[in-house]
Formats: C-alpha cells, structure tokens, sequence
C-alpha cells in the first residue's frame, strides 16, 4: 500500500488515541521533558497522524523506519541519539 492510500484508509478509520494519551503527553510537556518518536511507518504516515490528532507539537524529534538503515530490523533504530 502506497503512503498516499495508508494515510486514505486511516482518513476513513474511526480511530481516536488511547484514552488519557494526550493529557500524558500535556504532562509530560508542562514538566519540561522532550520526547521524540520512532516508527517503522514513513514519514508521511507519522505526519498524518500525529496532525489528525493535533498531537506533533510534543515530539522534538522524529525518526521513520525510511531515516535509518534496516529500518525495525536494527534495534539501534530505537537507540538512535538526537542532539537536543
């Protein structure tokens, strides 16, 4: 499925974040942490989804399975270090 289609098919899901999601990330924001997000999804899907929910102000830093060699095959995708 092309990133285009993915992002169509969740346009169409009736979806919502877990229940209590977004006022953890709220917290975790009003105390002053950063956070940041690895996926094995592509960059555009994260994008859609993270803006459907309103939600991609809380991540600093973004990492897709795209950015990184061997993608979610390489734990080191998970590990990967971020200059904040």
């Amino acid at each position: 499925m092309q990133e285009s289609e993915a992002c169509k098919v969740i346009e169409g899901a009736d979806i919502n974040p877990i229940d209590g999601v977004i006022e953890l990330m709220d917290s975790i924001e009003n105390n002053k942490l950063v956070m940041g997000l690895a996926s094995s999804s592509s960059i555009e899907v994260i994008e859609y989804i993270l803006n459907k929910f309103r939600c991609r102000r809380h991540f600093r830093t973004i990492v897709s399975g795209y950015d990184v060699e061997r993608g979610n095959q390489n734990l080191i995708f998970f590990w990967r270090q971020q200059e904040f």
